[in-house]
């Protein structure tokens, strides 16, 4: 148990460190425009509640959010609550030590340059605003995420996001790097993507 904490505890720190390194650069040109073309829903939206899960051989955890809808930026949404679904911690090794018996897992991160990569380890923040960019979740997808609701929700994937994720104040997105508030990734977001968010 007290092994398992441990590395808890180490990958934080690697992830805090990771998310440090890269989230402070802009996301390339490339990648920005794929992530924008990926997206049909863009909004923001508050936290209501999230569950995670794993894949059939426990290799990848998942997590399933319950997100509200409080400002639509881009597509349409006949639904004020979405379901949201985005990865979280890859497993590439369980080790058992012989001698105690405990269990220790190696994980791999992938690169960031905001916080879906990094943060896509770490749920969505609670009583926080974040900004989702959503697309229908592919038929493919898989695993399937559970309902957390008996209501018909549209069920999204995140492909990109922005929220405050050093709470600090200032917005570290997937479009655009860093902003100091909000309003200023609404305005580059309108400059350089037409969206005519007010």
């Amino acid at each position: 148990m007290f092994r398992l904490s441990l590395c808890y505890a180490w990958l934080c720190i690697v992830l805090l460190q990771s998310s440090m390194g890269h989230a402070q650069s802009a996301p390339t040109v490339v990648a920005e425009q794929e992530l924008m073309q990926q997206a049909t829903l863009i909004f923001e939206g508050e936290l209501v509640r999230t569950a995670s899960y794993f894949n059939a051989d426990s290799t990848r955890q998942f997590y399933t959010s319950l997100v509200r809808i409080t400002r639509l930026l881009k597509g349409h949404s006949d639904a004020d609550t979405v379901q949201v679904v985005y990865p979280g911690i890859r497993i590439s090794a369980v080790i058992r030590d012989p001698q105690t018996g405990e269990t220790m897992l190696a994980m791999t991160m992938p690169p960031s340059h905001g916080p879906s990569d990094v943060g896509g380890s770490v749920p969505l923040p609670a009583g926080k605003p974040v900004v989702l960019f959503c697309r229908s979740l592919p038929s493919r997808f898989a695993p399937r995420p559970p309902r957390l609701t008996t209501a018909r929700l549209p069920v999204l994937e995140r492909v990109g996001g922005a929220w405050d994720l050093f709470r600090e104040g200032s917005i570290v997105s997937d479009v655009g790097g860093r902003f100091a508030d909000f309003p200023a990734l609404y305005r580059y977001l309108s400059e350089h993507y037409h969206l005519g968010i007010r």
